[in-house]
């Protein structure tokens, strides 16, 4: 028997997406170089996201950058989100706003029924399929 087993588990974490234009080849007939018209700019979206490993559920709110702030603001509106009934265990990684972040909330005692734990991740290397 768990200490958790009476709640439910969430993971919450943050991820940016990039937009770049960049063209690097083209068709085109020989001796001839057409003007490609494409957007000079780069765009980029944040999101911080919870997903339930048991169901799949995945709960995102979209925000500008990311600090204990957004984190702070983002728990506010997933508790508005999940069932009232239910004791939330949300596990981070040990980012430094999330540091902050659940210090803050946990300080506030504004979400009795939220658990936090904050993990480590191992030192993993990635390799690409290609290498």
């Amino acid at each position: 028997m768990s200490l958790y087993d009476d709640y439910e588990i969430w993971y919450l974490d943050e991820v940016h997406f990039y937009r770049s234009t960049t063209i690097c080849r083209m068709w085109a007939k020989r001796g001839c170089q057409p003007k490609v018209k494409s957007a000079p700019t780069q765009e980029k979206v944040a999101f911080i996201g919870y997903i339930n490993p048991l169901t799949g559920e995945l709960i995102t709110n979209e925000c500008n950058k990311f600090n204990y702030e957004t984190v702070i603001e983002s728990v506010k509106s997933f508790t508005e989100y999940v069932p009232s009934d239910k004791k939330i265990l949300i596990v981070l990684d040990n980012a430094p706003w999330h540091k902050k972040a659940v210090r803050l909330l946990r300080a506030s005692n504004e979400y009795p029924r939220l658990e936090f734990i904050l993990f480590k991740a191992p030192n993993v290397k990635l390799r690409t399929l290609c290498s």
